[in-house]
């Protein structure tokens, strides 16, 4: 013990106001990040659109007959949210079909990121199958998205065939 020779330690109050003010200090600063982070999160554009657009499928009408291979979609946009440039994703039991929106084989009935689908309104868009030998005679499910809010999708699985 002679190194130890008039050293003293910190008080036990002392040791115990600095663990305190130290635990204080880092709540606060993760308490601070937190909140950041949350309104971050929260406020981001995917989530507000996901909130706000709201659209169906009214109907689908599936013309099977040799070379007029044709899908007619009807949506309605029932959420504030303008929507447009429209994609579809097709199914049967053995294959999935994706059509960009930018595909020339969808028709998206005028409605453009210029002149969008507003609110309560409705359009028909026309896909044009005839080239797609995957689908075949069948078709299960029908899957539209837009542009404006990519998170969201509206499906059916009510296909209407008729030649």
């Amino acid at each position: 013990m002679v190194g130890m020779v008039g050293m003293k330690g910190i008080s036990p109050i002392i040791a115990t106001v600095m663990l305190i003010v130290v635990a204080v200090s880092l709540g606060a600063l993760i308490s601070t990040w937190a909140t950041s982070w949350v309104s971050d999160q929260t406020n981001s554009p995917d989530i507000t659109c996901s909130v706000d657009t709201r659209y169906v499928l009214e109907s689908a009408k599936w013309n099977y007959s040799g070379n007029a291979n044709k899908l007619l979609v009807k949506i309605r946009n029932q959420g504030p949210v303008k929507i447009y440039n429209f994609s579809a994703t097709l199914e049967n039991s053995t294959d999935l079909v994706n059509y960009n929106y930018s595909n020339s084989n969808i028709n998206q009935g005028g409605i453009s990121e210029a002149n969008p689908l507003g609110q309560e309104e409705s359009v028909y868009i026309t896909i044009d199958l005839s080239s797609n030998t995957a689908l075949g005679s069948s078709l299960t499910k029908i899957s539209i998205g837009n542009r404006a809010c990519k998170p969201i999708t509206a499906s059916t699985t009510k296909i209407e065939k008729y030649s």
